[in-house]
């Protein structure tokens, strides 16, 4: 079958971007950047509080369900003497007032405690976001990273009464673009008909068409991908270790772009079991060139998650 019969090695644009998460675990807990280089940060310092605010621009983090403060343990610090912590048998919650892009901060558990802790990602629907990522007592400081869209994030401490931590905390608002990108359904069998529709607008887009827009569908292994090279969704396969190769679907000379049935795909029963992610991303013309995904090179994406089982009936929804 044509579309996965031709790829070859390439990482999620998650993981490339980090686009692990957009590209794979698409793609969890991959870095992106520096929490301190984020559009906002905050590494605690001075908050004594159990509920607050993170942020001075249009997008706020609200921080409840644990508390910042300094206690004494110096575990629980990367940096200064306070962080937010949540107790043993809690859950404490950040939840954003918009959709951001990338949540960037450094977690760990109390080295003494009986059980892990686990830091999970929404969208604005409820759906998780990626991987959930783990903490297992005795680890230092992990650096977690989170690409959106994203709107809330859950910090369960399984442990009967150790604390956990997030310290040096950062996130940034994803941009005005406005980029959509959905399947028929969530998960498919052999013989059901995948369509893949995609949506791009952004009035602030260069006219002339200096940003650049790709599509791509990472596979379960989060190796191989397939990438779209025009909006006709003629497709190619691609390599991370060949960034340089890897060809935009469209600039934004193209937008607006409306493609309700972009692209169709009879499942044969001979492609990969496992979970698929497709991504559109929008970046600057010419970072490709390089050879590497760089944080400032993304203006935006989007992604849609979806499985191929062999057996069973799907279940319709559309993301976008």
């Amino acid at each position: 079958m044509a579309i996965l019969n031709k790829l070859a090695a390439m990482r999620t644009l998650l993981g490339a971007i980090a686009v692990a998460y957009i590209l794979g675990a698409a793609l969890s807990g991959n870095a992106l950047a520096e929490p301190e280089e984020q559009t906002e940060f905050t590494d605690f310092e001075s908050i004594d509080a159990d509920t607050f605010d993170i942020g001075a621009g249009d997008v706020t983090a609200n921080f409840s369900g644990g508390f910042s403060a300094t206690v004494g343990n110096t575990e629980l610090y990367r940096s200064g003497l306070f962080a937010w912590m949540v107790n043993g048998g809690g859950t404490g919650q950040i939840e954003f007032t918009d959709s951001v892009g990338v949540v960037e901060f450094y977690a760990r558990t109390d080295p003494t405690a009986d059980g892990t802790s686990v830091l999970t990602a929404f969208d604005d629907q409820g759906v998780q976001v990626g991987d959930s990522v783990t903490l297992n007592p005795g680890d230092p400081f992990q650096l977690v990273s989170f690409t959106g869209p994203l709107q809330r994030i859950e910090f369960t401490n399984n442990a009967s009464s150790a604390l956990n931590a997030i310290d040096d905390f950062g996130f940034s608002p994803t941009s005005g673009s406005t980029l959509t990108i959905g399947t028929n359904q969530d998960s498919y069998s052999t013989g059901d008909n995948l369509i893949l529709n995609i949506g791009a607008s952004d009035p602030s887009a260069a006219a002339d068409g200096t940003d650049e827009l790709y599509v791509v569908v990472v596979f379960p292994d989060r190796t191989n991908l397939v990438y779209f090279t025009d909006l006709d969704a003629t497709f190619a396969n691609g390599s991370l270790s060949a960034v340089a190769e890897i060809t935009p679907v469209g600039t934004s000379a193209d937008f607006p772009v409306d493609l309700p049935e972009f692209f169709t795909f009879n499942w044969s029963g001979l492609e990969p079991v496992g979970n698929y992610t497709a991504f559109i991303v929008m970046i600057e013309a010419g970072s490709l060139a390089d050879g590497s995904i760089d944080l400032g090179d993304i203006k935006s994406f989007q992604r849609a998650d979806f499985s191929f089982n062999q057996i069973g009936r799907a279940s319709c929804r559309e993301r976008v």
